[in-house]
C-alpha cells in the first residue's frame, strides 16, 4: 500500500558538513583508480601537461547587448594524461576528455580502464581549480568556452590525438559535458567537427530549482558539504609544483594564491543576498541554457538583455548516453536533460539508464557491472567515435530499474508513451487510517494517521472548515534526519556502505536503516495511508499534491521573536544582509514537506519520492491568491525562467496567512 505523509517544518534542517563523506563522494570517482594508487596494467601516465587557453570574446558580442571588449581571459592549466602503455607518443588515438574542478591527478583514473579499449584519456582542471589559474566560478560562462577550446583546438593539435573526442565523467564532470556540448564548432551539416560523443552520468539541468533553492528552500545538507570540500581541494598545492623548473614552481606559488584568495568568493555564493532569488548568478550555471527546447521569450538577463550563449543548442548530431538514479541529487535534471536536452537526437543516438542509486552510487555504477566496469562506455565511444557498428541500445534506448520488482526493464522512450499511462488520484481524507496490528508506527502515531482515498472525492474528504485535527509542530523536533531524505542530499555517503554490500556482494540490505524505513521521521506528522493494494500499482512519472492550508503563527515563533533571532545572526556572523541561510531561519513562511512512501504488511515505509516547497515559492495565481497560477504547469522547467523573473509577478512577496 501507498502512505504519503505531509509534514510541517518551520525550521531548517542542518546537518554539520563532512560528516562522513568522502573527498571523492560528489565525483562518483572509484577507488580503486587513484593514480598514486593502481592503475589498470598496461595504462602509461604523462602529468602536468600544459594547457593554454587564449582569451575569447562570448558568443554574439556586441550584437547581444554584451558590452564591445568584454572577452572572457585567457589562463594556463594543467592536464594528465593516460595513454596505453609503449605506444610511440606520435601515434594518435581517440580522446576522451574529463573536465573537472576535483583536482585531474584524482579524477583522470575516472576513465582509466578506457585506455585498454584503445583510447587516450585526459583530465584537465578547470579554471581556477587543481593546476588552473583563475578564479573558480562553478560552470559560468569561461568554463563553457575553456572546455570547447580543449576539445576544438588543444586536443586536435597534440601528436598523441587523431582529431575525435568523446567526454566522460559523473556530476560536476557530467554537467560540463552539456553545457560544452553547446559551444563545440560545427561542420557545415551542424555536427561538432571534434566532438563525436559524450556520456554524462548524474548531471542536472538547473541548479536553482534543483540544488540550492529547491522549492524556495535552501539545501544546506548538499550544498554547504561540496562548497566545505571543493574549497578544501584547492588548498592543496597545485600539482604542477611537482615540475622541477624555477618558472614552474614561481607559476604554482601563484596559482595557488589564486585559489587561497578565491575561497572567499565561492563561500560567499551563500552569503550574498541577490543569491536568494533566480537571478543572473544562475542562470548562465544551467545545462538547460543550451537545450534545443527553450523558454517561451528566450534565456534573458535581469536585465532585459538576451543572454548569447542560450541561442546556442547541443548539436543534435552528437550522440549522447546518460546515466541516472532514482535516489540521486539530481533525479529530476538528468531525466529533464535527457527529455528536453536531446529532444532533437535521432533513435540510435540517445541512451538512457535510470538505476536504484543514490548520487555516488549511481556515479560508480553499482550493481551494474557492465558500468562499473566501463564496458559499456567503451562500447558506446566505439561506436559512435570509431564508428564500429553496435546498434545494442538502438530499438531499446532506456534501461529503468523498477524498485519493489526489483529487476531491469528496457524501453523505448522516455517519457514513456501516454497511451500507456493512466492517471490516477488520490484524496485525503478525515477517516481514521485502517489499523495495522504487526505495525507499531500505526499505533504510536494514530492521532495523527488517516486514510488515503482513491480516485473519487468522498464526503469525509479532509476539510479545512471541519480542522478534524490541528497539528501543532514544536519548532525543536526536526525532521528529515532519520530517513531518505538525509541520505539523498548528502550524496548517499550515509548507506554507502550498505549499498556497496547489497549491489556488489549480494548481501541482503538493512531494513532497520533510516533510508529504508521512514516510520521515525513520520512520528508526529499527518500521513495519509490506502488500504492494502489489492494489486501491484507502478508508479512512474511525476507525482503531484494540491492542498490549501492555512498557517498562523504563535509563541515562539512571533515576529519580534523571528526579528530577534535575525539580530543576533547577523550581529554574531556579521551579515551585512540577508542570504540563502538567514533567509530560511528566518522568514515567516511555512516549508512544506511531502513524502511519497511504500508501505511494507509489517508497516516498513520506504521512500519512493519526496519534495518540499516554501509557501512563498509556491505557484499561486496573483489575482487570487487562494488559488494555483494558471500559468502553472507541474514539472515544466520552464515555469520558473518566465514566472521567476518578472518584475510584477509576486512570487517572491512575504506571506502573512494564506
Amino acid at each position: 500500500m501507498l502512505r504519503a505523509n505531509l509534514s510541517v517544518v518551520l525550521v531548517a534542517l542542518v546537518l554539520l558538513p563532512g560528516t562522513g563523506v568522502p573527498l571523492w563522494a560528489d565525483a562518483g570517482v572509484v577507488t580503486r583508480g587513484i593514480l598514486d594508487g593502481e592503475l589498470p596494467e598496461g595504462v602509461e601516465v604523462f602529468d602536468n601537461l600544459r594547457v593554454e587557453i587564449p582569451a575569447r570574446e562570448r558568443v554574439g558580442s556586441p550584437q547581444a547587448g554584451i558590452p564591445l571588449g568584454t572577452t572572457i581571459e585567457g589562463v594556463v592549466s594543467y592536464a594528465t594524461l593516460l595513454r596505453p602503455a609503449g605506444l610511440a607518443w606520435d601515434e594518435p588515438l581517440p580522446t576522451i576528455f574529463i573536465s573537472t574542478a576535483y583536482r585531474r591527478e584524482l579524477c583522470a583514473a575516472m576513465g582509466g580502464s578506457l585506455v585498454a579499449h584503445g583510447y587516450n584519456v585526459v583530465a584537465v582542471d578547470a579554471r581556477g581549480t587543481g593546476s588552473s589559474q583563475g578564479a573558480w566560478q562553478a560552470f559560468d560562462p569561461p568554463e563553457h568556452y575553456d572546455a570547447a577550446y580543449v576539445i576544438d583546438r588543444w586536443i586536435p593539435s597534440q601528436p598523441w590525438s587523431d582529431g575525435r573526442v568523446g567526454m566522460y565523467g559523473s556530476s560536476y564532470m557530467g554537467i560540463i559535458q552539456l553545457i560544452a556540448s553547446g559551444l563545440v564548432e560545427r561542420d557545415a551539416a551542424g555536427r561538432p567537427t571534434h566532438l563525436k560523443a559524450v556520456f554524462p552520468v548524474i548531471a542536472m539541468s538547473d541548479p536553482y530549482r534543483q540544488i540550492v533553492a529547491h522549492g524556495g528552500m535552501f539545501e544546506e545538507e548538499f550544498m554547504l558539504t561540496w562548497l566545505l570540500l571543493t574549497d578544501l581541494l584547492s588548498v592543496l598545492p597545485p600539482a604542477v609544483a611537482e615540475v622541477s623548473g624555477p618558472d614552474e614552481r614561481v607559476e604554482a606559488a601563484g596559482i595557488w594564491i589564486e585559489h587561497l584568495l578565491n575561497i572567499p568568493v565561492s563561500i560567499g555564493w551563500i552569503m550574498d543576498p541577490e543569491h536568494i532569488l533566480y537571478g543572473d548568478f544562475y542562470r548562465h550555471k544551467a545545462a538547460m541554457l543550451y537545450w534545443p527546447a527553450k523558454p517561451a521569450q528566450g534565456f534573458h538577463y535581469e536585465s532585459g538583455l538576451p543572454i548569447p550563449e542560450g541561442g546556442m543548442t547541443i548539436p543534435e548530431g552528437l550522440p549522447a548516453f546518460m546515466v541516472g538514479g532514482w535516489f540521486d541529487l539530481f533525479t529530476a535534471g538528468t531525466l529533464e536533460c535527457y527529455q528536453y536536452g536531446l529532444a532533437r537526437q535521432a533513435p540510435g543516438d540517445k541512451a538512457l539508464i535510470m538505476g536504484p542509486w543514490c548520487h555516488v552510487t549511481a556515479g560508480m555504477g553499482c550493481g551494474l557491472e557492465a558500468l562499473a566496469g566501463q564496458e559499456l562506455v567503451a562500447r558506446w565511444f566505439d561506436w559512435k567515435i570509431k564508428g564500429q557498428k553496435d546498434s545494442f541500445m538502438r530499438e531499446f534506448p532506456v534501461l529503468l530499474y523498477v524498485m519493489g520488482a526489483e529487476r531491469w526493464r528496457r524501453e523505448k522512450a522516455w517519457p514513456l508513451d501516454d497511451t500507456r499511462l493512466e492517471t490516477r488520484r488520490l484524496y485525503l481524507s478525515e477517516r481514521r487510517a485502517f489499523p495495522n496490528e504487526y505495525d507499531w508506527f500505526s499505533k504510536l502515531n494514530a492521532l495523527d494517521n488517516f486514510q488515503l482515498a482513491w480516485d473519487t472525492p468522498q464526503v469525509f474528504l479532509y476539510d479545512e472548515l471541519d480542522d478534524p485535527v490541528v497539528l501543532r509542530h514544536d519548532p525543536p523536533i526536526l525532521h528529515g534526519l532519520a530517513s531518505r531524505s538525509a541520505d539523498r542530499w548528502l550524496a548517499g555517503a550515509l548507506s554507502l556502505e550498505s549499498q556497496i554490500s547489497k549491489y556488489e556482494e549480494g548481501l541482503v540490505i538493512d531494513e532497520d536503516e533510516p533510508w529504508e524505513d521512514e516510520r521515525l521521521d513520520e512520528l508526529g506528522v499527518l500521513t495519509f495511508t490506502t488500504a492494502p493494494l489489492e494489486e501491484d500499482v507502478e508508479i512512474i512519472g511525476g507525482a503531484t499534491l494540491t492542498f490549501w492550508a492555512r498557517t498562523r503563527f504563535g509563541r515562539p515563533l512571533t515576529r519580534a521573536a523571528l526579528d530577534q533571532a535575525r539580530s543576533v545572526i547577523e550581529e554574531v556572523y556579521r551579515f551585512a544582509d540577508g542570504n540563502l541561510i538567514l533567509e530560511q531561519l528566518t522568514k515567516e513562511d511555512v516549508q512544506w514537506v511531502v513524502e511519497l512512501n511504500d508501505v511494507f504488511p509489517d508497516g516498513r515505509a520506504r521512500n519512493i519520492t519526496s519534495g518540499w516547497l516554501s509557501a512563498w515559492h509556491r505557484p499561486y495565481d496573483p489575482v487570487d491568491p487562494t488559488q494555483v497560477d494558471p500559468a502553472y504547469t507541474p514539472f515544466d522547467p520552464f515555469y520558473a525562467v518566465e514566472n521567476y523573473d518578472a518584475e510584477d509577478h509576486p512570487d517572491f512577496a512575504p506571506i502573512e496567512e494564506g
